[in-house]
């Protein structure tokens, strides 16, 4: 993908990018004026390009401006605890390839050398493009065994990365430069201080994924690329590239993040930076405004300047030192989009809720393509004015959470547009709300070259100063606590001696309260036109179905913890029995989504967020869709076809049948499935043909009559009644799981390693060692959740690798209509389709991605703070085993990481494609009810799952005592009336089929007489 499209695709790869000067850029900005100190400075030009030359034993001499930069050195690496070098002969040098080609970085020039060893297979390259030079270790057997403990481990000479442990040393000429703090950690460099000279250059990551490179002699340059450069995205867009340029003999620098800057000696030094940093390494940055410049977590800042040459700005240094920096204006054209990658955190780009009520906005579609441009409408209370309004991408970032990626081109009358919108469409007899009457008042031209991912417009109001609650709350008035006689919405007294917190006491600390609260988000994704390891599907309609905007919601209304809007609205309370149960039957998508506001748990901070977060600090190679897209059976091909996997995140509850076909159809063709998500493909929707907009949900399922249009179902999937025309399709069929536990579950994941540990699917984890139960992070199971059902739907040979049985939940009791208090069985669950070999992994819980990353919105207001709901970083952090057991799920799906996690790791097991044996030991019926035990063993690996059928094509899931290579299993029927709705024990047992599968997913089948079981 991206600008390392071309690199190939191995087990595990490490790679660091050495950049030069973007001459292009530099030759056309204007000088800043006439300084001694910036005259005197080197200019990057043609005559400093990079030059690189491998031999045919892997030495290399790597060549800046005709001059010899840096050499490598011996060659050697540490393979399952033994040392081999090529100097002393202990390394075999296999062969040397040469070759060229092109990818998204441009013309490039290769150099692979193979290596044997000790029997262990590894690769060194290097790739020289016209202004970078990509050196990359690969490991064709994986990085398990490779034991790269110390400075001596990893191949001498070349850049490289510490890739197990405390993570994050460079390895360079035999020497180790920094720290052992974490990669990303720009502490990396605090020590280089003083021994930068005697060095030579510099090369680290940091978890923004900038690629630094330093040659501190009598030149300096370091350039920091975006986290497209080294990790395989979309080229950055203009501007991104950042030069400094020093003539600094003696002065080294060190950056770090405690300390904006630190000089010396203490005389007075110029900086000029060609370009502007998104991130600079000393960890502030400048975000650009028009004709404004705001410095970010720096007291240090004694003076800031802006003329039509660039940013001035004088800093003074730890040693009290002052130092002029001048940051050059890359021209006028390009003025407001100077910070358009810098990532942020989320007081930059978060809102309280569904932000600010007096600006909300939806983008007119759900996705859209590199190259396209996307429309924005907006609507602003009487009064108000927009500042503007950013575009941000959702991802990882080192840890912000998202990026800046540009700013949508408003209208020149877009406030005055915004507040004098048309009034929208109502159709009284279905409750739709529909706001496709309003004018556009922005737009966003997404990059020809943009990243695929879910994007959103923030709408920023240009009075930041009005009410007095923190986050610009929009529950201005609150009467549960009010005093009697005065007026709610007046702000505490802050005169009284214990008046704490109107005093400034508990305020929101800087850092999290947000920057600029009066705003609003609207969501789009941009998808991709590229192959990807993973596609991304977001919760969209479902977004849709829970928003209360225009009125109803498909539930009718909810009264936590805001009104619906707009406010004129007459309020609706579902809960009051004095008011009629009425529901939306169509949702229009051309509406804001206020949805956050009362259940976050539906919107894209609650699950998506950490899953996104996840996966891309990962280095998956993703890209992502939204689930209207799905509804187009063109485009759902399309999407599909370019991906490997499939990933539904959340609370992915309303599916369209086209969704649903279109991945059972790509499942039989080898796509796998991911589900990270419970109450998934529950409800049915559809849209009106030449209708994307129209979400059509009559949920018929809560109705003893017809409802939709003849042939047409919008209820559950599930139900069977003969009101359903298209009949019960469960959903178990599909992800392996059905709903079961209704909102708002908090529940923990027991994890039993006695009894699932030895799944292959738990190597690298404690449950895979461990002999007892240990409990994972409550809340994974949760806000619902889904369980194992035997209904005759249910996929072949489902495997489980957990069992949660938790009392006291709000079950569902029927299709979909009625709830009860009861008690219910969580399973994760893991299988593999017998003719195109897809795997499915169902999570079965709607916050999987708890587990996976601690940053997200931390559940609904009225279970955390009905003023305020935020990104949140949940103290007891991401689950070590069930984020390796999600890593192993996609090792087995061929989707590899680029960048893993350093305390996670790939685990190559022993090939297994030798089937198990599966044998009955008894099988009665015993007053009514069936009773069958057995046994089943795996010479390879470790039996999964035993299935039973005594009736034509209906097979029922055993019960095994344990995963293990040899393994008892049972099965009783007709215990409970539920399941003779599912299928009767016979009268007596003739014949009996069996089936099993290991955890490789390889299968057994048999037959036997009950009468003779040792058949």
């Amino acid at each position: 993908m991206g600008l390392l499209a071309g690199l190939p695709t191995p087990s595990s790869m490490l790679l660091l990018c050495l950049v030069a000067g973007a001459s292009a850029q530099l030759a056309s900005l204007k000088p800043i004026g006439a300084s001694a100190q910036l005259a005197s400075l080197k200019p990057i030009g043609a005559s400093q390009a990079l030059d690189v030359s491998v031999s045919d034993d892997g030495a290399f001499e790597l060549r800046f401006g005709g001059s010899a930069w840096f050499r490598g050195g011996d060659v050697k690496v540490r393979s399952d605890g033994a040392a081999y070098s090529l100097a002393e002969k202990t390394l075999k040098h296999v062969h040397t390839t040469r070759t060229t080609g092109a990818d998204g970085f441009g013309a490039y020039e290769a150099t692979a050398v193979s290596w044997d060893a000790g029997g262990s297979p590894f690769v060194t390259e290097v790739r020289a493009y016209a202004s970078a030079v990509i050196f990359a270790q690969r490991f064709p057997a994986g990085l398990d065994g490779t034991g790269l403990e110390d400075a001596d481990d990893v191949v001498s000479g070349w850049p490289s990365l510490r890739v197990r442990g405390d993570r994050g040393f460079v390895h360079w000429r035999g020497d180790m430069l920094g720290s052992r703090a974490a990669v990303g950690n720009t502490s990396n460099l605090t020590d280089l201080a003083g021994g930068l000279e005697d060095t030579g250059p510099v090369c680290f990551f940091d978890d923004d994924a900038a690629a630094v490179v330093s040659a501190a002699s009598s030149f300096m340059s370091i350039v920091v690329a975006p986290d497209a450069l080294c990790r395989g995205a979309p080229a950055p867009c203009a501007g991104d590239l950042v030069a400094f340029e020093a003539n600094a003999t003696d002065a080294p620098v060190a950056f770090s993040r405690d300390r904006p800057l630190r000089v010396a000696p203490t005389d007075e030094w110029t900086f000029e930076i060609h370009t502007v940093a998104p991130v600079l390494p000393n960890g502030w940055a400048f975000l650009g405004e028009t004709a404004k410049w705001i410095a970010v977590s720096n007291d240090r800042v004694e003076a800031i300047a802006y003329d039509d040459a660039g940013v001035h700005v004088t800093v003074r240094g730890a040693a009290g030192e002052r130092v002029d920096l001048a940051f050059l204006a890359p021209g006028a054209a390009r003025a407001t989009h100077l910070a358009c990658t810098i990532p942020l955190a989320s007081d930059h780009w978060d809102v309280n809720g569904a932000g600010c009520p007096a600006v909300r906005g939806y983008i007119t579609v759900s996705s859209a393509l590199p190259g396209e441009t996307v429309d924005l409408k907006m609507k602003i209370d009487a009064g108000e004015r927009l500042r503007r309004v950013d575009a941000f991408r959702l991802g990882y970032y080192g840890g912000k959470g998202a990026r800046r990626v540009g700013e949508f081109a408003l209208r020149p009358d877009a406030s005055a547009l915004s507040a004098a919108q048309p009034p929208c469409l109502e159709e009284r007899a279905t409750a739709l709300y529909d706001c496709g009457p309003w004018a556009v008042g922005a737009s966003f031209a997404i990059p020809s070259d943009a990243t695929s991912g879910l994007y959103f417009a923030r709408m920023v109001l240009d009075d930041q100063a009005v009410g007095w609650r923190a986050d610009a709350s929009p529950k201005a008035v609150d009467l549960q606590h009010a005093v009697a006689g005065r007026d709610p919405a007046l702000p505490p007294d802050g005169s009284l001696p214990h008046a704490y917190g109107a005093g400034g006491k508990n305020a929101l600390r800087d850092g999290f309260r947000l920057r600029e609260p009066r705003a609003a988000l609207a969501f789009f994704v941009v998808r991709s036109r590229k192959r990807g390891d993973l596609v991304f599907q977001t919760a969209d309609l479902t977004w849709h179905a829970y928003n209360g905007y225009g009125g109803y919601t498909t539930y009718g209304a909810f009264t936590y913890p805001f009104l619906h809007e707009p406010f004129d609205k007459q309020f609706m309370n579902l809960s009051d029995p004095s008011h009629a149960t009425k529901r939306a039957y169509k949702r229009s998508l051309n509406t804001p989504v206020i949805t956050r506001d009362y259940r976050s748990v539906n919107a894209p901070f609650g699950a998506e967020l950490a899953a996104i977060r996840f996966l891309e600090r990962n280095g998956y190679d993703v890209h992502y869709c939204a689930g209207a897209d799905l509804a187009d059976a063109a485009t759902a091909d399309d999407v599909l076809s370019r991906s490997r996997a499939y990933v539904s995140v959340g609370h992915d509850e309303y599916w369209t049948y086209e969704q649903r076909e279109a991945l059972e159809r790509w499942r039989s063709r080898g796509l796998h499935l991911n589900f990270w998500s419970a109450n998934e493909a529950y409800w049915a929707v559809r849209f009106p043909k030449g209708d994307a907009r129209t979400m059509v949900i009559y949920k018929e399922t809560q109705s003893l009559e017809k409802l939709d249009a003849p042939g047409e179902w919008t209820g559950t999937f599930r139900d069977a009644r003969a009101v359903n025309p298209r009949g019960a399709m469960p959903e178990n069929a599909l992800t392996g799981t059905m709903f079961a536990a209704n909102a708002q579950r908090v529940d923990p994941v027991v994890l039993d390693g006695a009894r699932f540990g030895a799944h292959r699917a738990w190597r690298g984890t404690a449950v895979r060692t461990g002999k007892q139960t240990r409990v994972a992070l409550a809340g994974v199971l949760g806000h619902e959740w889904d369980e194992v059902v035997d209904n005759g739907a249910s996929p072949p040979l489902l495997q489980k690798l957990s069992e949660t049985s938790v009392d006291n939940v709000q079950c569902i009791m029927d299709h979909g209509a009625t709830f009860d208090s009861g008690s219910a069985t969580h399973n994760l669950v893991y299988f593999r389709d017998p003719a195109s070999k897809a795997w499915t992994f169902g999570a079965g819980t709607v916050q999987w991605a708890w587990a996976l990353d601690a940053t997200h919105d931390a559940n609904d207001p009225q279970r955390a703070n009905k003023y305020n709901i935020r990104v949140e970083e949940d103290a007891r952090g991401p689950d070590r085993d069930l984020q390796q057991l999600t890593v192993n799920v996609f090792q087995d799906m061929g989707v590899l990481p680029a960048t893993l996690d350093p305390t996670l790791r790939l685990v190559h097991d022993a090939v297994d494609d030798e089937p198990p044996a599966v044998t009955l030991s008894s099988a009665a019926v015993v007053g009514g009810v069936a009773v069958l035990s057995g046994g089943a063993s795996d010479a390879r690996g470790n039996v999964g799952a035993v299935e039973v059928s005594w009736s034509p094509g209906r097979w029922h899931l055993a019960t095994l005592d344990r995963i293990a290579p040899d393994v008892t299993w049972s099965l009783r029927w007709g215990d409970e009336p539920w399941q003779l709705l599912h299928g009767a024990p016979p009268a007596a047992f003739g014949a009996v089929d069996l089936r099993a599968a290991d955890d490789s997913g390889n299968v057994a089948a048999a037959r036997v007489v009950a009468s003779r079981p040792e058949l």
